[in-house]
C-alpha cells in the first residue's frame, strides 16, 4: 500500500489498518460515555456504521447494511422496534438504498445489534473507507426492461467484501468505494456516478456487463466513470470487481482526501495501466478473463439500449412473471416510524393475501427501495393495466424517493383480495 498522510490514515493505523476492532474497544467506550469519546474514537466508530452527530450530542445515529435495498416485513418490524424503544421514532431512507437510526444512546448498541442480527441485518463497513452498500435496480427481478437479475451477482459481490460479519481484507480502502450493480435497461442507478458500476451487456448472445471505473460526485467535481473495456459474463462479474477494489486498496492515493478517490488512480495511471495491473494483481484466471473478453468488445462497447424507454410498469404482465408487485411513495427522505409498522403490517397482510400457505410465498423474495426524482403516484387498482411512474425519473439525479414493496407468489389466485381492495396494500404517509 502507499503511506497515508492524512489524519484518517493516521486513526486506521491505531487499529493496524482495521477499522472494525472498534468493536473491542466498545465496553470501555460506553463505560466512559460520549463525552470522553475521542476525534479518532468518532471517526473508528463509523467503521461499525455507529455516527457521532454534533447536532445531538449524546444520540447517535446507524447506518443499517442492506444491499440492493431488499428488506422484508420483519426487518422492518425489527427497526421500527428499535427506533420506537431506543431511538427518536424518525428513520432515514439513503441515497444508497439503506435504512438509518438516529436518536439512540451509545450504550444502546449492543442491544440494536443484537436485534438486527436476528433478522439478517447488520451495521458494518457502511462509513468511511469502505465498499458502501452496494446498490441495484429497485425492480431487479420484476423489471420489464431489463436484460436479466443481476441481484444474485450483487449479492455474491456483498459476501466476498463484508459478509455478516465484516471483512477485514477491505476495510483499508483509501477513501470510500461506490458500486452499483444493474440489470435494468433505464440506468436507474445512476451508473456514471460509481467508482465501479456493472451496467447489461451481449456478448454475441450471451448476457453479461460492461464495467465502468472511476465515477464520483463530489471529491473535486462530478468525474463520468470509463469504460474499462472489458465484458464479464454473470458467473464471473462479482470476483473481477473485488479484484479492482483490491488493485484500488493497494495502489490507492492516500494522501489529501478529498483527492483519493478511485478517479484520482485512473487518472494518474489511465485504463491501460489500470487493466495491466488488474491483470498482474488478480489470480490467472481474472487475466485470462481480461485477455479474451478484450478481442469480442467492439460488438460490446455501448451497453445495450431498451428499445422503448418506458417510464410504467405493467402490474398485470409483472403478475404473470412473479405474482405482485405493489409500489409505495414516500414524500421525504425520512420516515416516521408509526409509518414504517404500518408498512410492515400492510406488506404481511398482502402476503397472506398471495398464498394459502406459508410455503406459497419465498421467505427470501424481499422490499425494494428505489429513489426516483419526485414522488411516485402509485395506484394498483381493479381493472387498471400500468403503474404511472414519472418522467422526471429518467431526466434528472437522485432526489426524492420510493420504496417498492413487491412479493413473489407460486399461486397468483391470492391477487383478487388485493385488486379488491387496492389501498389496503399501499402506504400514504402524508408529510413525512
Amino acid at each position: 500500500m502507499r503511506p497515508g498522510t492524512n489524519a484518517i490514515e493516521a486513526c486506521k493505523a491505531l487499529k493496524d489498518g482495521d477499522g472494525l476492532r472498534i468493536r473491542e474497544d466498545l465496553a470501555s467506550l460506553i463505560e466512559k460515555g460520549h463525552e470522553s469519546l475521542t476525534t479518532a474514537e468518532k471517526d473508528l466508530l463509523k467503521w461499525v456504521g455507529v455516527f457521532f452527530r454534533k447536532p445531538t450530542p449524546g444520540r447517535f445515529m446507524m447506518r443499517v447494511r442492506m444491499p440492493n435495498g431488499f428488506t422484508n416485513s420483519s426487518q422492518l418490524r425489527a427497526i421500527a422496534d428499535l427506533s420506537l424503544r431506543l431511538g427518536n421514532c424518525v428513520l432515514d431512507i439513503t441515497t444508497r438504498q439503506q435504512i438509518q437510526l438516529r436518536g439512540f444512546p451509545l450504550g444502546s448498541v449492543p442491544e440494536i445489534w443484537e436485534k438486527l442480527r436476528g433478522v439478517d441485518l447488520h451495521s458494518l463497513q457502511t462509513g468511511m473507507d469502505n465498499v458502501r452498500n452496494i446498490n441495484g435496480c429497485a425492480l431487479a427481478g420484476l423489471a420489464l426492461n431489463e436484460l436479466f437479475d443481476a441481484s444474485p451477482v450483487l449479492f455474491e459481490l456483498e459476501r466476498m467484501l463484508v459478509g455478516t460479519d465484516g471483512n477485514p481484507e477491505f476495510t483499508n480502502l483509501p477513501r470510500k468505494f461506490n458500486i452499483t450493480i444493474t440489470g435494468c435497461l433505464e440506468n436507474c442507478t445512476h451508473n456514471e456516478s460509481q467508482d465501479v458500476a456493472l451496467v447489461p451487456a451481449l456478448r454475441y448472445d450471451r448476457p453479461g456487463f460492461n464495467v465502468l471505473v472511476g465515477g464520483k460526485m463530489g471529491s473535486g467535481g462530478f468525474t463520468i466513470a470509463s469504460p474499462l473495456d472489458v465484458f464479464v459474463s454473470e458467473q464471473e462479474a462479482a470476483r473481477l470487481v473485488a479484484e479492482l477494489v483490491r488493485v484500488y486498496r493497494d495502489y490507492g492515493p492516500r494522501e489529501a482526501r478529498s483527492k483519493c478517490r478511485l478517479a484520482f488512480l485512473i487518472e494518474e495511471w489511465g485504463i491501460a495501466r489500470l487493466r495491466a495491473e488488474l491483470a498482474a494483481h488478480g489470480r490467472p484466471a481474472v487475466a485470462e478473463l481480461l485477455a479474451l473478453h478484450r478481442l469480442a468488445l467492439a460488438a460490446v462497447r455501448d451497453r445495450v439500449e431498451p428499445e422503448v424507454r418506458a417510464d410504467r410498469v405493467d402490474v398485470h404482465q409483472v403478475i404473470a412473471r412473479v405474482g405482485h408487485d405493489a409500489a409505495v411513495a414516500v414524500e421525504a427522505p425520512e420516515l416516521a416510524v408509526a409509518d414504517l409498522v404500518d408498512l410492515a403490517r400492510r406488506d404481511a397482510e398482502v402476503l397472506a393475501a398471495l398464498g394459502d400457505g406459508g410455503n406459497a410465498v419465498p421467505d427470501q423474495v424481499p422490499a425494494a427501495i428505489d429513489f426516483p426524482d419526485d414522488v411516485v403516484d402509485v395506484a394498483v387498482a381493479a381493472g387498471e393495466d400500468r403503474v404511472r411512474h414519472p418522467d422526471q425519473r429518467h431526466q434528472r439525479g437522485v432526489g426524492g424517493l420510493e420504496v417498492a414493496v413487491r412479493r413473489a407468489a407460486e399461486d397468483g389466485g391470492g391477487l383478487a383480495a388485493v385488486h379488491e381492495a387496492p389501498e389496503d396494500a399501499l402506504l400514504d404517509v402524508g408529510d413525512a
